[in-house]
Formats: C-alpha cells, structure tokens, sequence
C-alpha cells in the first residue's frame, strides 16, 4: 500500500486526503508527497473520490485503439460532466492533449462542462475534491 492511501472498510480504498490527513501538512512535505503519487495512483483515488460524491466514471483501460490525447477520465453527474486528464506530478501534457483539452473548452458553452488537468498536488490540496463536490 502506498504511503497517502489507506484501507477503508467502505468501497476498497480511499485516498487519505479526504478524511483530511494531508491537508495540514507542510507544502513542502506535500510536494514531496506528490511527487512519489503515480498516474495509476492518483486515477485510483480520483474513482474512490467520484464514487463518494456519486459521479458516474468512464475509464479507458486500454487506450491503445483510442484517438490519441482524448482524456483520461469522463465523470457525469446530474448537469455536470467533467473530461479530465491525469498526470504524475512532473507529467507533461501531449500536443494531442492539448488539441483535446482546447476543443473541449470551448465546447464549454452551457456551463455543465468543464475540462481539467489534475495532478498529485490538487488531490493533496483537496482541488479534486472540491471539483466533484
């Protein structure tokens, strides 16, 4: 198990930054932090996170058949809809990605839809959290 999850007797895993256990430290220990939280780490407590707060999720398991840069996640929720993509916290976002991420913009028009780049630091800052609130 990895250092900012923990076991939770309800729904597998959850990330530690919901029950607010990183939320006070330090931002240099939270950078450090996120730096050690992979991809497949932050996209798993991203779904834990969307499951507590009842958004549907679509995951891509394996992109490889997929247009390039289209992003990682797609999570609806009543008026909402959110494309979001992953990144490592030093990952860099592809031109695809942004072809992707600049379409979606401005397709923002009814203010139900909203593209976003997450990375560790916005799980450990409680961003992600406050975005599928």
């Amino acid at each position: 198990m990895t250092p900012h999850m923990e076991r939770s007797n309800v729904d597998g895993i959850r990330p530690t930054v919901a029950a607010g256990a990183l939320q006070d430290a330090p931002l240099r220990s939270q950078a450090v932090v996120a730096s050690r939280i992979t991809e497949a780490d932050l996209l798993r407590s991203v779904l834990s996170l969307a499951r507590v707060y009842g958004w549907l999720a679509y995951h891509t398991w394996n992109a490889r058949h997929s247009a390039a840069g289209f992003p990682d996640l797609v999570l609806v929720r009543g008026g909402r809809l959110i494309f979001a993509e992953l990144k490592s916290e030093h990952g860099r976002v592809t031109a695809q990605q942004l072809v992707w991420g600049a379409a979606l913009t401005r397709a923002e028009v009814t203010g139900g839809v909203a593209y976003l780049v997450w990375r560790p630091s916005d799980l450990l800052s409680g961003g992600v959290e406050a975005a599928l609130r």
